[in-house]
C-alpha cells in the first residue's frame, strides 16, 4: 500500500517537474526523505521484536528466616518482583510472602488469615520487626566487629576477603 502511494507521488512529481525544475528537486528530496523514514520505522519495529523475545532467567528470591543482615536483600527482591506487581492481587502477594518466610520471620505472619487487609498488616509487622534502621545498623556492626582478623599483611587472599566483607556491610548499612 505504501509503495503504491509512493509510486503515484513519484509519477505526479515527474509530471510537475517537466514544467518547473525547482519543484523537481524539492519533491524528489521529499520522496527520498519519506523513503528513508519508512525504512527506519520498519527496521525499528523488527529490532523491538528482537528485544522483546529475549528470555531472562527467573528471579530467585531466597526464603527469609529473620536474619536482619539479609532483610534488605530479601525486601528489595520481594518488593520489586511481587509487591509492586500490579497484576497480582493482595491475596496472591500474601501467598507469595508466606511461602518465602520461614523460622522467626514466618512466625510473624503465620497467625494471620489470608486476606487483603492482612497482607498490609503482615508487611507492617515484618518491617517493624526486621527492617528498622537501628536493628539493621546493630546487626551489621556486630558482623563487622566479629570479622576474623587478618594477621599477616602479606596474606593477599585474606585481605581481599576482609575488604569484600567490609564493603558489603558498608553498602548494606
Amino acid at each position: 500500500m505504501k509503495k503504491n502511494s509512493m509510486l503515484c507521488s513519484k509519477i505526479k512529481i515527474k509530471n510537475r517537474s517537466k514544467s518547473d525544475p525547482s519543484v523537481s528537486s524539492q519533491t524528489t528530496l521529499n520522496v527520498q526523505i519519506d523513503s528513508i523514514n519508512n525504512s527506519i520505522n520498519g527496521s525499528s519495529v523488527s529490532s523491538n521484536r528482537n528485544v522483546n523475545s529475549v528470555r531472562l532467567p527467573k528471579l530467585q528470591i531466597d526464603k527469609y528466616f529473620g536474619d536482619p543482615c539479609l532483610w534488605l536483600e530479601f525486601w528489595n527482591k520481594f518488593q520489586n518482583s511481587i509487591d509492586k506487581n500490579e497484576t497480582l492481587t493482595k491475596i496472591d502477594k500474601y501467598s507469595y510472602l508466606k511461602s518465602l518466610l520461614g523460622g522467626v520471620a514466618g512466625n510473624v505472619v503465620n497467625s494471620f488469615a489470608l486476606s487483603d487487609e492482612n497482607y498490609d498488616n503482615a508487611l507492617i509487622l515484618l518491617k517493624e520487626r526486621f527492617g528498622r534502621e537501628e536493628i539493621l545498623v546493630h546487626a551489621h556492626m556486630s558482623k563487622l566487629l566479629n570479622i576474623y582478623p587478618v594477621k599477616d599483611s602479606n596474606n593477599v587472599i585474606g585481605l581481599r576477603k576482609l575488604c569484600d566483607i567490609c564493603v558489603k556491610y558498608k553498602l548494606e548499612v
